[in-house]
């Protein structure tokens, strides 16, 4: 476990970004009501990679990106997103394992997470970045 907790951590600094998704929802007297969800976002060309955290973010489907621009060179990316409750969850497990600026959007984003929680002292999670 804590070799993929590494592993995710890793990717995490260099790949997944954190932050806020809206939604809009109408309520019955009319009135529009903004709703706010912490979210969790990996973008890659990498489609193993990504349908691995989809699993471990719970099994979420995976969304491919088609490349329609001119350059031939550039490929189709695929992209996984995880918000709510289980967003949550996921960035309070990755919070020992993550590089002080991950450490700090999720803090700016979860007030309740200790921001003078010590870093975890292991290299094990530049697993996910080499």
């Amino acid at each position: 476990m804590i070799k993929t907790m590494a592993f995710y951590a890793g990717l995490a600094d260099g790949e997944m970004s954190f932050g806020w998704s809206y939604r809009k929802w109408k309520k019955a007297d009319g009135e529009m009501k903004t709703y706010q969800y912490a979210a969790i976002q990996l973008g890659m060309c990498d489609e193993d990679v990504v349908n691995q955290v989809a699993k471990w973010m719970g099994g979420q489907s995976v969304c491919r990106v088609h490349n329609h621009d001119k350059n031939a060179d550039h490929r189709d990316y695929f992209t996984i997103r995880k918000q709510g409750k289980t967003a949550v969850k996921l960035m309070r497990d990755l919070w020992p394992w993550l590089g002080s600026y991950q450490r700090g959007r999720i803090a700016e984003l979860l007030p309740k997470i200790p921001t003078d929680a010590p870093p975890f002292r292991n290299d094990e999670w530049l697993a996910g970045l080499l």
